[in-house]
């Protein structure tokens, strides 16, 4: 999720939440990206190694809420009221590995009720 910049350039200071899987890092795991050139970019690991492979799965995330916790930083941690853009790829570089993804239908909810936590 990309999110309007908050400096200039634009490419290096919008604030981006990236939703990821990683084969090594524990479940939940909120970080910031540890390139310097990318530290706009913080992400929460939703599923890892001890995930089911070949199985599908349904992701809620209530995003005010994870934008909050990742950008304490960026104006007390308050929510744009936009999203300026949307991502989705695969990416290995760094493990040199291979990865295969299938991706179903996004679907976003304007005003939703806050999903429990599981």
């Amino acid at each position: 999720m990309i999110f309007p910049s908050r400096g200039f350039p634009a490419l290096f200071s919008s604030p981006t939440l990236a939703y990821i899987w990683d084969n090594e890092a524990p479940k939940n795991l909120a970080a910031t990206s540890p390139q310097l050139q990318l530290s706009h970019v913080r992400y929460v690991v939703l599923r890892n190694k001890t995930d089911t492979l070949g199985q599908w799965y349904t992701e809620r995330r209530y995003l005010p809420d994870d934008y909050r916790r990742l950008f304490p930083d960026l104006k007390g941690g308050e929510p744009p009221d936009r999203i300026r853009g949307v991502m989705v790829f695969l990416n290995t570089h760094h493990t040199e590995g291979c990865a295969e993804g299938s991706i179903g239908p996004l679907r976003f909810v304007s005003g939703a009720v806050k999903p429990l936590v599981r």
